[in-house]
């Protein structure tokens, strides 16, 4: 779909390989938007019209503006293209928030990644869209909360509790006034006891209304307070002025209210207080907001509790638990739908690279897949950061040869596009032993963040690296690196702050250099979880270096030596098809287990070179049936289908097997879920092995080759 008509096909391989890019446009579930150098659309796939309401052939050939809010419009001699681009030499690859205009003329949330495509005679500008009205209403939502939580949780008098609660509800609800009624439980009455508008209204345009309160007191279903103290649960009325048992409507609706909620305050059915939020526009009600008001009441209501403390500590456990579960399943959810379609683009990306490309198909689907790399990064530094704070990631113990460790780690960086500008290396001193035992996995993610923040940061000069004891501490076990780098630099009011989330030294510098916030957030809990301290010297203008500490148990490997003396090297052993083909190996009967069927022909693209057979089953259930009545050497088995799962139908089949005395088949878990939980969960059922989607072909290819009987395999 992106800019085919500009391309003629010369042949058949030519004409798929535009089909597939075409079917991947219209499938993404991204809008996709290409515009000429003037700002027309040339290109509008069917997800953006979903998100901005247009048929595409109301849009095409027309502007750029007409899909953007009119404050960018008429930002003083800005256009709308060099808005969305940003300021200059910004990496157009790097995401950005912008306000959407859709056809209905409402307001849309948006992030947008842009590129630019250069080709021969044609320069275009591709942009990849989302609605993010959900993604920022959960997470204005979760910063109330949070804010709620920490007002909850700290000491304080009644009165400034209040106060506070009200500025934190009445801010996020957008209201113009909020009242507290007390519980007073002798009289059993509702009385005024707190008043709020917002800050920025010096003088209350609805003095006459708060004055009313003042002197009221309201009994069981008498009037919204006494309403809520009836039913215990919240009430809204939408129509202040045909609101029947509001005796207060004439005097609110002369102010110039117009509508209005309330929501108890209350603790195991015990009753504290109501509080009420009026707007001066109208405001429907939403079974959303009614739950969490609800939730919030229950949650003011446990700190105002002050005889069932040990209650309170047990609900608001139960609570915190209840959210965790929640986060777990919305990460969840959101990697599986993500990580599908994810799947299909970088897969489908990989093959149609192997294909025979003109130079500007070439650029095109290399764009693509540094971009759904980039998503995929982000994908699982997020993931990372909620699998941290869970508690849920465990370290692995193992023992390894330092200096081949950093060299393989430092090597993902040789054939990087500035290697004469920056130079990059690394120095152990001798004193430190040659081998350690510790988690390898995560101390290269420590330092490929770490190496790979110096190169956003270093235009040229160098990046080394250094590794002694750790001298603050007798044990030689302990290891300091530092990173330092000719770079930037970072200003010394930020050198703390840059380790938080999605923080940077300068706002400015998402934008300039790309990036999220979360790489050193992630370094810093990594390096705390594994015993060690991480901070940066700095000096602007001049580089920054980097300083972690670790400690390492014991190493119980004893190196092998050659016959000279010489440490035996390690060779690294590239699996290729054509080693597979060549190796006389024994073909495969798999069974696929997969209720996408675009999955099914990225899996079939990636095996049409191999002798393999494979068998579909889109369900477990079906697989089950197959598995029971034929006989296979390996089953690729999706964990998220209708029907039947992967974890019931794995463990239908290692029933079967054990009752019938056969020999465990291999399961390979594919699945788009990343969470350690899934990945235990996974192996629990039975499975053999868990992938997580994105596959690479290479390692699909790598893991199957393990299963097939074959000779002594002689790769030269």
């Amino acid at each position: 779909m992106i800019a085919t008509n500009k391309i003629e096909p010369h042949d058949n391989q030519t004409t798929k390989s535009l089909a597939i890019l075409d079917s991947i446009t219209r499938n993404s579930r991204e809008g996709i938007i290409l515009l000429d150098p003037k700002g027309t659309i040339l290109e509008f796939n069917p997800f953006a019209e979903k998100i901005f309401g247009y048929k595409a052939k109301n849009v095409l050939n027309k502007n750029i503006d007409l899909l953007i809010a009119d404050p960018i419009k008429e930002s003083p001699g800005n256009s709308t293209k060099n808005y969305l681009k940003g300021k200059p030499n910004t990496p157009l690859e790097s995401e950005r928030e912008i306000e959407g205009l859709a056809k209905n003329g409402n307001l849309i949330p948006l992030d947008i990644c842009i590129s630019e495509i250069n080709a021969p005679g044609n320069n275009f500008t591709l942009l990849l869209v989302k609605d993010s009205t959900r993604q920022r209403e959960f997470q204005s939502r979760n910063r109330m909360h949070h804010e709620l939580i920490r007002e909850l949780a700290e000491p304080h008098t009644s009165n400034d509790f209040l106060t506070n609660v009200l500025n934190i509800l009445g801010d996020y609800m957008e209201g113009d006034l909020a009242i507290y009624w007390e519980f007073n439980t002798t009289t059993h009455l509702l009385t005024s006891h707190s008043i709020w508008h917002p800050p920025k209204m010096k003088i209350s345009s609805f003095t006459t209304f708060e004055n009313l309160n003042q002197n009221l007191a309201f009994s069981k279903g008498t009037d919204l307070p006494g309403l809520v103290m009836e039913k215990m649960e919240p009430v809204w009325i939408q129509d202040i002025a045909s609101a029947p048992n509001f005796p207060r409507g004439s005097t609110a609706k002369l102010a110039g209210l117009n509508s209005g909620l309330a929501f108890p305050i209350t603790c195991k059915n015990e009753l504290f207080g109501v509080i009420e939020i009026f707007y001066a526009k109208e405001v429907k009600p939403n079974e959303e907001t009614y739950n969490w008001l609800t939730t919030v009441g229950h949650q003011i209501g446990i700190n105002f509790s002050r005889t069932c403390n040990e209650q309170a500590l047990t609900l608001a456990k139960e609570e915190a638990e209840k959210s965790n579960f929640e986060k777990s399943q919305f990460l969840a959810n959101m990697s599986h739908e993500i990580r599908t379609p994810l799947n299909i683009i970088l897969g489908m990306s990989e093959v149609l690279s192997e294909t025979a490309l003109t130079e500007h198909q070439e650029h095109l689907v290399q764009t693509s897949i540094k971009s759904g790399d980039n998503l995929l990064y982000l994908i699982n530094s997020i993931l990372d950061l909620a699998r941290i704070e869970a508690g849920e990631i465990s370290l692995e113990q193992m023992d390894f040869n330092l200096k081949a460790f950093l060299s393989d780690t430092l090597s993902m960086w040789d054939e990087r596009e500035n290697l004469e500008q920056v130079e990059l290396a690394f120095e152990i001193d001798p004193d430190v032993k040659e081998n350690v035992r510790g988690d390898s996995h995560r101390i290269a993610q420590i330092l490929i963040n770490l190496i790979g923040n110096a190169f956003k940061f270093t235009e040229k000069g160098h990046i080394h690296l250094t590794v002694k004891n750790d001298l603050s501490i007798n044990n030689k076990s302990n290891l300091q690196f530092a990173i330092s780098d000719t770079g930037i630099g970072v200003p010394a009011d930020k050198q703390k702050s840059i380790f938080e989330k999605f923080s940077q030294a300068d706002l400015s510098d998402t934008r300039k250099y790309g990036g999220t916030g979360l790489g050193l957030a992630i370094t810093q809990k990594l390096v705390h979880l594994m015993g060690g301290d991480i901070w940066v010297e700095s000096e602007v203008g001049k580089g920054s270096t980097f300083i972690f500490n670790l400690q390492f148990d014991e190493s119980l490997t004893i190196p092998v030596k050659n016959f000279n003396g010489t440490e035996t090297p390690v060779k690294k052993i590239l699996i290729k098809e054509d080693d597979i083909h060549q190796n006389d190996k024994e073909s495969l009967r798999i069974l696929m287990v997969e209720d996408c069927p675009d999955n099914v022909l990225l899996v079939q693209m990636y095996l049409n070179k191999l002798p393999h057979e494979m068998t579909m089953a889109e369900n477990g259930q079906i697989a089950v049936e197959k598995f029971l009545n034929e006989k296979y050497d390996l089953v690729l088995m999706d964990m998220q289908m209708p029907v039947m799962d992967g974890y019931a139908a794995t463990r239908k089949i290692r029933q079967w097997e054990k009752e019938n005395g056969k020999e465990e088949t291999p399961i390979i878990a594919l699945t788009a879920s990343a969470l350690i939980r899934a990945k235990e969960r996974c192996l629990s059922a039975g499975c053999t092995k868990y992938m997580s989607k994105p596959v690479k072909k290479a390692k699909l290819l790598e893991e199957i080759a393990k299963y097939q009987k074959t000779k002594p395999v002689s790769i030269t």
